[in-house]
């Protein structure tokens, strides 16, 4: 027995420990496991930047954190951005990589280079074949990456939203401005609408002729009205036709001899009535403004398109050009309104909800881009589509129809350019 003690006693010791397998195999185990998820958190970091860079080329400096906290919010800006566009603009063309590098949905980013007249929520195509639901960038991949990439990522994915130095950043989109609540006005159109200053800084305003005619009397700049007799002394002498103010120059309508066609009469004191042709009898009459220069008339074809036409004071009327939307698209195919104050026409159309406003100082040769008024945010409300010249202001207002109390107002002390609350 002790030569079997001696002899193990001098064998050599084995070169691989056991405890150094074990070791090793936990390492290559560890690394095994832990190989995928820091692939998990490489990508998220990317992931995470793209979907920053999306937020900021879509919403402005707000978008990343509205995209991440707010996707409600984020989408209001998306719609306000898409509104405030040009009809044959591509204003979400420029983010559709980054949809790519998201989610890879080849229909989402064929959404983001769509045309803006192409989205519903524009309001100007019974065809729009998109809406702002298809921009739709889910934030599901991030989460799914995050839960992969633990414990390397151990809060989230949330902090890791931060756009690159070089992204893309879009103007922060301007918000429509808050209006205020009007009544008193009815939803007909008329003719004729005049308004006069009275002393006590009030206004009268007159609308309509013979047994349509009505009165009525504002004490706050034309936000509130309330009916009034058509026979007070201030509302006879602006009723039953268009009133320049301070001139003492006014417009009226009337029919030719023959019954063809509708006449402009001219009435002031530095001339004898003269009545000159407007426009055939098939064409309707369903908006008039006037200043000291001229009367602008917007007609309504048998087609069911509007037509505009100016008649400077003591000249023969004639065809003014429409505005454009931009693309083929034209306005005359949408309600419209007009008003004149300064020898500026301001006319605002009414595309689905969404109130836009242009103006023109040379009588249609050039007008302004369109702006956005009011937004109804796609919900199924009376917008304010009426122009009212109140002295010099411009007010945009709704009416009081299908039983509304009340209804919103917008004024503009710039010919329209800009709008505010009252």
């Amino acid at each position: 027995m002790a030569e079997v003690a001696a002899v193990q006693q001098d064998a050599p010791a084995s070169p691989i420990r056991l405890r150094w397998v074990v070791i090793v195999a936990l390492l290559g185990w560890a690394a095994y496991a832990a190989y995928p998820r820091l692939v998990a958190t490489w990508r998220l970091h990317d992931a995470a930047a793209a979907f920053a860079n999306y937020g900021l080329c879509m919403a402005g400096p707000t978008g990343p954190a509205k995209l991440r906290d707010n996707p409600t919010e984020f989408k209001a800006l998306v719609r306000r951005r898409l509104i405030s566009a040009r009809v044959d603009d591509r204003p979400f063309e420029r983010c559709a990589k980054h949809v790519r590098d998201i989610s890879g949905s080849i229909e989402v980013e064929r959404a983001h280079r769509a045309q803006a007249g192409e989205f519903r929520e524009y309001g100007v195509s019974p065809r729009a074949s998109v809406s702002i639901g298809a921009l739709n960038v889910s934030n599901s991949s991030l989460r799914e990456l995050a839960d992969a990439a633990w414990p390397f990522v151990r809060d989230g994915w949330t902090r890791l939203v931060r756009p690159s130095s070089t992204a893309y950043e879009a103007p922060h989109p301007v918000s429509t401005p808050r209006s205020a609540r009007g009544s008193g006005l009815p939803g007909w159109r008329p003719r004729y609408r005049s308004t006069a200053k009275l002393s006590d800084g009030s206004f009268v305003l007159a609308m309509g002729q013979g047994a349509n005619l009505s009165a009525f009397h504002s004490r706050d700049g034309g936000v509130t009205w309330a009916s009034i007799s058509p026979t007070r002394r201030a509302v006879t002498s602006i009723s039953e036709r268009c009133i320049a103010p301070d001139s003492g120059r006014s417009f009226m309508f009337g029919l030719s001899d023959d019954g063809r066609s509708h006449t402009a009469s001219y009435l002031g004191p530095d001339g004898a009535p003269l009545t000159v042709l407007l426009a055939p009898v098939p064409k309707a009459i369903v908006a008039a403004a006037c200043d000291n220069d001229a009367l602008v008339v917007a007609l309504r074809t048998a087609e069911k398109r509007t037509e505009l036409m100016a008649c400077l004071y003591r000249k023969a009327c004639r065809t003014m050009p429409m505005p454009k939307l931009g693309g083929p698209l034209e306005v005359s195919h949408f309600p419209v309104d007009i008003a004149r104050v300064g020898g500026v026409t301001v006319m605002a159309i009414n595309t689905s909800g969404v109130v836009r406003v242009t103006s023109t100082r040379n009588f249609g040769e050039t007008w302004l881009p369109f702006t956005v008024a009011y937004d109804s945010g796609g919900l199924r409300r009376a917008g304010p589509t009426r122009l009212l010249s109140v002295g010099d202001r411009i007010l945009l207002h709704g009416t009081m129809s299908r039983g509304l109390k009340s209804y919103p107002v917008l004024a503009s002390d710039d010919f329209g350019a800009s709008w505010r609350t009252p």
